[in-house]
């Protein structure tokens, strides 16, 4: 019996399209799994011409109660991903879907497949790791029926040094698509706590005066930049409160973001009904609010010794994430069920 793991890069720029994939595909050959590289399609003609040709090449080799990981989704599309898993089964390959986004539920577009649809693939899996028991319990009142085993929190690697000694400050730090992320738009000005904002944006000028942009780093490095305060997750079009399919998207989904804080040993502040708020409280490693407006006063009621309590739980997590915990035990549980 062999183990692989599907990896997926960009055609053009031979790199993975996704760092959490990638990083999924690093861990997951440490323990043995090949990792089967597919590059994009250049456009939709490509897709249609391509598609039976690129399965039966790269996944030839796939014999009976091999197991492969299929990161969903693939961005190869609704019907690769059909056929693909529809030949592997006819093979009696075991077929293992680590969720990484429900799209139906963040995107609303005609090409998006349904969450009924998207239901339907994932119940051809031998195994499905959900991100968390939030997502699990909804994908079970929506029909899903096949095994399911629970990833946690999504890991993140970098080889940098975990910092001992983040400065307890009034601050948040924020890192992702800027331009998507419409909240920010609407922080208060009348906020004490200062909101420090690292990632793409297309428009750097037209960032609020009030708003720290820091720049656009690579994501290995990224963590030794978080110095100060807090990493902030939150998503969505009003800092007041969680509005919009991106900021209640919270309600079921693992933010990659909380993965990089913790990698750096950093607490966090999230939206109190988002699915990772009770890990997040569990493990003591930051603060919940239901409105930004609130940061001021939720973070003056922290003491520094709470703050640096909150670090030292951080940095045990940062040691998990950095090197696959949780992908390793998740999948060690799927391979038990399958």
């Amino acid at each position: 019996m062999s183990n692989y793991v599907i990896n997926i890069v960009n055609k053009e720029k031979n790199i993975a399209t996704s760092k959490a994939k990638s990083d999924v595909a690093r861990f997951l050959s440490e323990e043995g799994y090949s990792v089967i590289k597919i590059k994009t399609f250049k456009n939709r003609f490509d897709k249609l011409i391509n598609t039976h040709q690129l399965i039966k090449k790269r996944f030839n080799e796939l014999n009976k109660n091999d197991v492969l990981v299929i990161q969903y989704p693939t961005y190869l599309g609704y019907r690769f991903e059909n056929k693909l898993i529809s030949q592997l089964k006819k093979k009696k390959v075991k077929i293992v879907i680590l969720i990484h986004d429900i799209d139906s539920l963040r995107f609303k577009n005609k090409r998006q497949p349904t969450l009924k649809k998207e239901i339907i693939e994932l119940n051809k899996a031998d195994c499905v790791i959900a991100s968390n028991g939030k997502m699990a319990k909804f994908l079970r009142k929506k029909g899903l029926n096949t095994e399911m085993v629970l990833l946690g929190i999504f890991d993140y690697y970098h080889d940098q040094n975990i910092s001992q000694n983040l400065i307890f400050a009034r601050e948040l730090n924020f890192a992702g698509n800027l331009d998507k992320s419409k909240f920010i738009y609407s922080y208060p000005k009348s906020n004490q706590v200062k909101l420090n904002l690292f990632g793409k944006t297309t428009d750097p000028s037209g960032i609020p005066n009030h708003l720290t942009y820091k720049g656009l780093f690579p994501a290995d490095t990224l963590t030794l930049k978080f110095t100060k305060g807090f990493g902030l997750v939150w998503d969505g079009l009003s800092s007041n409160k969680i509005e919009g399919l991106y900021g209640k998207y919270l309600k079921y989904n693992n933010p990659h973001k909380l993965s990089l804080f913790l990698s750096a040993g950093m607490p966090v502040v999230i939206w109190k009904d988002a699915a990772l708020a009770e890990f997040v409280s569990k493990n003591k490693i930051g603060l919940l609010t239901d409105s930004l407006l609130n940061v001021d006063k939720l973070i003056d009621s922290l003491t520094e010794s709470e703050y640096k309590n909150m670090c030292l739980n951080a940095r045990k997590l940062a040691e998990k994430v950095t090197h696959g915990f949780f992908i390793k035990r998740a999948m060690k549980q799927a391979k038990q069920i399958i």
